[in-house]
Parts: C-alpha cells; structure tokens; sequence
C-alpha cells in the first residue's frame, strides 16, 4: 500500500481493484463500486465511499442494487409480454368487424376499413387492454403502468403513422410486409419507452402521473369519438376507396 501512495504522489495513473474501504477512500479520486460484477455506485469517494460507511451500510447498497435489477428485469417482461399481446390481438381485431357482421359496436375497437387510423386502433386498444388488465409484477402499481401507456402508446401510433406515410411517398404503394414489420417495431418502441418510464422514476412525482394519465385519456376520447365521426381528413379515408368512417350496410 505504501508503494501505490507513492506512486500516487507522483501523479501516476492507477487502476486498483480492493476490498480495503478506508485505503479507497484516502487514495482514490473517483471509485467504481461493483456487486457481483455490476456497477451499483461511482463517483468521487466522499460520495460513493464515505469513511463513515460500514460494513452493514456497504450491504444495504448492495441488496437495494439488486432488488433495483430485479424489479427493472420483471417490469423488461411485463411489457414485452405486452408486446406479444399487442401484435397477437391487434392482428386479430383487424379482422373481428368483417365477421361479426359489421356490428357497429365492436366498431370501436376493431378496425372499420383500411385507413391509417383504423390501424392505430389495433395497437392502441389491445394496449390499453395490457396496462390496465395483465397481471401485475411485485412491487408495479396500475397507475404507474396506465400512466406510461400515455406517452408510450402515442409514440407508438406517430411511429405507424410517420414511417408508413414516408415510404408510401417514396414508393408510391403499400407493400404489406413493410406494413407488418412497421407495426411490430413502433409496437416495441412504444413498450421500450413504457420500460424507462417505469424503471427511470418519473413516476414518483405525481405531475408525472397525472400528465400520463392525461395523455392516455385524451387518447381514449379521440379514438372513441373519431371511430363513429371521423373527420374529412386523409388519415381517416381508405386510400383505395375513398371511404371513411364504419360502411353502410
């Protein structure tokens, strides 16, 4: 130990790997502290290491570090099982109108004709299915989840529109692969973000939540309100015919 304070003292550059708390502490300018082969602290040493810190204090770092990886590891699954969902009934519902008939309530969740919007629904409703009916991981409160949806389905329904729209200009038509492979990938974007906002803490603030939930009840309204009074927009007419809103019988 004598020898790294001297070559400390002469300005040398040193990477030290020890279990020695206080040496840390006297000698280093900026510690990594791991558990387990995983960062849970770094820093300058007065505030990742101070010299006060016990052992029982070093434990308590390390069990909140990895209750922290468990919870972000269950909250990773909560969604993409979401995702799963999402693609497997929307898919699906893509369908439902045509064979019950064209029964105009199902109208509001299922999709009408072959306009943008109405494949927004597919995403947006089984979603909102997801947040608000799945079974919840330990330790994930419903508000939190409903609340992420708001930012994080939206996301997802600009990413459709955005990317769609953009290469039909370029090309000219639809290709239907690139419509699946569209709606698959904003999907996962969407349920990415819903991962940071859950696992980042923005919902420990109550603002934060309250916008969320904001954000996803305007959403709520539009879709049901645009499904039976669609406006005299592109983004609510079938392309190839002209259509908008639920056909007449």
């Amino acid at each position: 130990m004598q020898t790294i304070k001297e070559l400390a003292e002469e300005g040398m550059t040193c990477i030290l790997v020890t279990h020695e708390m206080a040496f840390a502490c006297e000698m280093a300018d900026h510690i990594y502290f791991t558990d387990h082969g995983v960062i849970v602290e770094h820093g300058p040493p007065e505030t990742v290491l101070p010299c006060d810190r016990d052992a029982s204090t070093i434990h308590e770092i390390c069990i909140k570090s990895r209750d922290m990886n468990s919870r972000t590891r269950r909250i990773f699954f909560f969604e993409l099982g979401g995702a799963a969902f999402m693609v497997a009934v929307g898919s699906a519902m893509h369908f439902l109108f045509d064979l019950a008939e064209g029964w105009r309530p199902l109208a509001l969740i299922a999709a009408v004709n072959e306009s943008i919007w109405e494949h927004l629904k597919l995403a947006f409703w089984p979603g909102l299915f997801w947040a608000g009916l799945a079974p919840l991981p330990a330790g994930l409160r419903r508000r939190d989840v409903l609340a992420a949806k708001g930012p994080g389905l939206l996301v997802t329904t600009v990413l459709i529109v955005a990317v769609f729209t953009t290469y039909v200009t370029i090309l000219g038509h639809n290709i239907l692969a690139l419509d699946i492979g569209t709606f698959v990938i904003a999907i996962m974007i969407g349920q990415a973000l819903s991962v940071v906002l859950l696992t980042g803490g923005a919902f420990q603030r109550r603002a934060f939540i309250r916008a969320g939930l904001g954000l996803l009840g305007l959403q709520i309204i539009a879709y049901s309100l645009f499904t039976y009074l669609p406006p005299d927009h592109w983004l609510f007419i079938e392309a190839s015919s002209g259509l908008r809103g639920i056909p007449e019988p």
